[in-house]
């Protein structure tokens, strides 16, 4: 065993006897004095190379790997390496909007990192194993992993092709196949993936026990479960005709066995949908961890049911209260929002075809959410405006129904101005004359409402008298000048992806941004083409309701901004043009 960084090796040796035409198993035990401890502060991986020597003959095999101990505490929470962690998790799937599934590297680095930097220490794999570089990459990067295996189990769950609880479903999912193939599914993701020191807890199951979808109980007359708005009134009561929910605790189990069996270091866990019915079916009992999803309100009163079981928010939403249920609760070791990043799939209608719940767009740019979500999850200096309407009786459960954005233009009433900021206190001026501000405790910023008629403001974050982070908004102007810029990963990242055998260089990104005279990002869009001498392109601009073809060498641009994707190997001169506007010229 190698480790990259400090170039130590470590070395042990074993002899045994195979008889020819059979199989045997050899244990050996490798002990490294000092290890370099993998954690999400300080990732260390090591090489691990195995070599066979036989009549003459042999063979290599390597791997990365890290070493750590981690625990999850009934009342404490996460520990890594002894030291306590809240996990800062995001929900992924496994696209990325033009690419579709076959994801390269180093796209899902830029997102990646992007995510950290937003304070995320933590993915969920949902709801399927994912690509094996995106493992890979968590482990280069010290993103803490639970891995999850299915969606369904032996009865499918329904599909809402026609839009949320629009009657009839679909049934479309891997229930057809989980009588035949679940416990060797289970045990290959496992044996596949065991080896990576960034996965600390294994799902066998996302949202199985949705109420009534398919399984039932008697007891689901008692209580009201999530997903039930707009249901016709046959589906919100019992139905003794449907798969009972009890059948759900024996597969439950008969999963957690498997689990325990073909790796016993790592706890079982499952997302639950339903917990008020699923706590007390049994469902929950047999796990090492328990997931709640958006069941915030049950943390005090389960917590103390459920005395000797860690838990764990494993899915939930934006909101700030859902957040200080987490920050307030030690015994609760974390939350991952639905979702980090945008996905194809689960829209609202066509021609919108994906989910907009990502901190990040499809193309990999911010949201106004990932600077809200940094100044929670991290102390470093924050600041970022938005605007919207002024929200007469707005519902903050519902915070985000009511869209901000950066422009204002035609705003008759009076506007809210929101000041999300992080490591100091904040001062807002609005056309230079201070303004005072009041923090909202449902939405977990600053705001202050001003006329519609303001031009500019300004946000800075101070610590004393020393302005560590400063944001300033004012009308965006035309389109006046095309800037297109090649991503590059960090030193540090890419070092770290070097030494765990990455390749991140397979595709190269640009961004792209329309600019005003003022060089801020301007308003308007414009279509933008892409020129090559032969190179191959894909172009994600993150509007989910944009149906231009991904083949297409167009695109316009989406809040000012698009990305440019070219394979490397392909790398020439790539020229972006903006309709109207010089067309920039990249050497790749």
């Amino acid at each position: 065993m190698r480790s990259p960084a400090s170039g130590r090796t470590h070395i042990v040796d074993a002899v045994f006897e195979v008889p020819a035409g059979g199989t045997a198993g050899i244990g050996t035990e490798l002990r490294i004095p000092e290890p370099q401890l993998w954690s999400d502060a300080d990732p260390h991986l090591y090489q691990l190379t195995t070599t066979l020597n036989w009549n003459g003959a042999s063979a290599e095999y390597d791997e990365i790997v890290g070493i750590r101990t981690f625990a999850f505490d009934p009342d404490h929470g996460f520990s890594i390496n002894g030291e306590e962690r809240t996990l800062k998790g995001v929900c992924l799937h496994e696209d990325a909007g033009c690419f579709g599934v076959a994801v390269p590297p180093s796209v899902w680095l830029r997102r990646l990192l992007t995510l950290k930097e937003m304070g995320a220490n933590a993915v969920r794999m949902a709801h399927n194993p994912h690509d094996r570089a995106l493992y890979a990459l968590c482990d280069a990067l010290g993103l803490f992993v639970i891995d999850e295996a299915f969606d369904e189990w032996e009865n499918p769950k329904n599909k809402w092709w026609q839009g949320h609880n629009v009657y009839p479903p679909r049934h479309e999912g891997y229930a057809t196949h989980f009588p035949a193939w679940h416990e060797r599914d289970l045990r290959d993701q496992i044996a596949a993936h065991r080896n990576h020191p960034s996965i600390i807890a294994w799902s066998i199951g996302n949202e199985v026990d949705y109420p009534n979808d398919p399984y039932a109980s008697v007891l689901f007359e008692q209580m009201t479960g999530n997903n039930d708005a707009d249901k016709p009134a046959q589906e919100r009561m019992y139905d003794p005709t449907r798969p009972d929910v009890r059948r759900l605790t024996t597969i439950a189990r008969r999963l957690s066995a498997i689990v325990r069996e073909a790796d016993p270091t790592r706890p079982v866990t499952l997302a639950a949908a339903f917990p008020e019915l699923s706590s007390r079916t049994g469902l929950l009992d047999d796990l090492d961890l328990i997931g709640y999803n958006y069941k915030e309100r049950l943390y005090p009163d389960d917590h103390r049911r459920f005395p000797d079981q860690p838990l764990i928010g494993s899915e939930n939403g934006h909101g700030y209260a859902q957040w200080r249920a987490v920050a307030e609760n030690d015994f609760v070791a974390g939350q991952f929002l639905w979702t980090g990043i945008d996905y194809l799939g689960e829209a609202r209608g066509w021609p919108v075809h994906g989910s907009d719940a990502g901190m990040l767009t499809l193309a990999g740019f911010t949201k106004s959410e990932w600077h809200l979500r940094r100044s929670w999850w991290t102390q470093a200096p924050t600041a970022h405006l938005a605007v919207r309407a002024q929200p007469a009786g707005l519902d903050r459960k519902s915070f985000w129904t009511h869209p901000v954005s950066r422009n204002w233009d035609g705003a008759e009433e009076p506007i809210e101005v929101l000041c999300f900021a992080g490591g100091g206190a904040p001062h807002l001026t609005c056309d230079g004359s201070p303004v005072p501000l009041s923090f909202d405790e449902e939405g977990g910023f600053w705001s202050a409402t001003v006329p519609a008629s303001t031009a500019m403001f300004v946000l800075e974050v101070r610590d004393g008298d020393v302005v560590v982070a400063r944001d300033e908004l004012a009308h965006a102007g035309r389109p006046v000048v095309f800037a297109a810029d090649v991503w590059h990963p960090p030193a540090d990242a890419a070092r770290r992806c070097r030494d765990a055998g990455i390749a991140i260089d397979s595709v190269i990104q640009i961004e792209c941004r329309l600019l005003d005279a003022q060089g801020r990002l301007a308003a308007g869009e414009l279509p933008v083409t892409v020129v090559t001498d032969g190179a191959r392109v894909s172009i994600e601009n993150g509007d989910l309701a944009d149906i231009t073809p991904y083949t297409s060498t167009m695109r316009r641009t989406f809040d000012g901004r698009l990305a440019v994707f070219v394979r490397a190997e392909d790398a020439g001169t790539v020229q972006v043009c903006a309709e109207g506007l010089p067309p920039v010229t990249v050497q790749l």
